[in-house]
C-alpha cells in the first residue's frame, strides 16, 4: 500500500496512472475469480472499462463462419410459437404449453 509521502512528488498524470493499473488488476483478479461468483454490476463495469479503453473484440473470418453457422443451428421460426393461452400453434414443436406460462386476465379490475 503507498503512503501520502510515496505520492507527495508525483505528478497527476502518473497518479492516473497508478489508478488506472490498480483498477485493471483488481477489476481482472475479481473477473478471474474461481471462489466468488461475478455479478452482473461486475461484469458491467468491466464492459464499460473495455469499452471506455476502446477494446473492441474484432472477428476473424474463422470466427464469423463460426457464428453464421451457429445463427443457422439456433433460427428463431425453429422455436415453439405459442397463442395467448400459451398452446403451441407451430406444428414441429415438443411441447403443448409454454412452461410457466399464465394466460393474462381477460379484463383488467383498475379499468372496469
Amino acid at each position: 500500500m503507498t503512503t501520502n509521502e510515496d505520492t507527495a512528488n508525483v505528478s497527476p498524470r502518473e497518479r492516473l496512472v497508478r489508478l488506472h493499473k490498480v483498477l485493471t488488476q483488481r477489476l481482472f483478479d475479481r473477473l478471474a475469480s474461481k471462489d466468488t461468483e461475478v455479478d452482473a454490476a461486475t461484469l458491467n463495469v468491466a464492459r464499460q472499462f473495455l469499452k471506455d479503453n476502446g477494446i473492441n473484440w474484432e472477428t476473424t473470418a474463422d470466427e464469423d463462419e463460426l457464428i453464421q453457422g451457429m445463427r443457422t443451428l439456433l433460427r428463431v421460426e425453429d422455436l415453439p410459437q405459442f397463442d395467448e393461452d400459451g398452446n403451441v400453434i407451430n406444428e414441429d414443436a415438443d411441447t403443448k404449453k409454454a412452461p410457466g406460462f399464465k394466460p393474462p386476465k381477460k379484463s383488467n379490475p383498475l379499468i372496469n
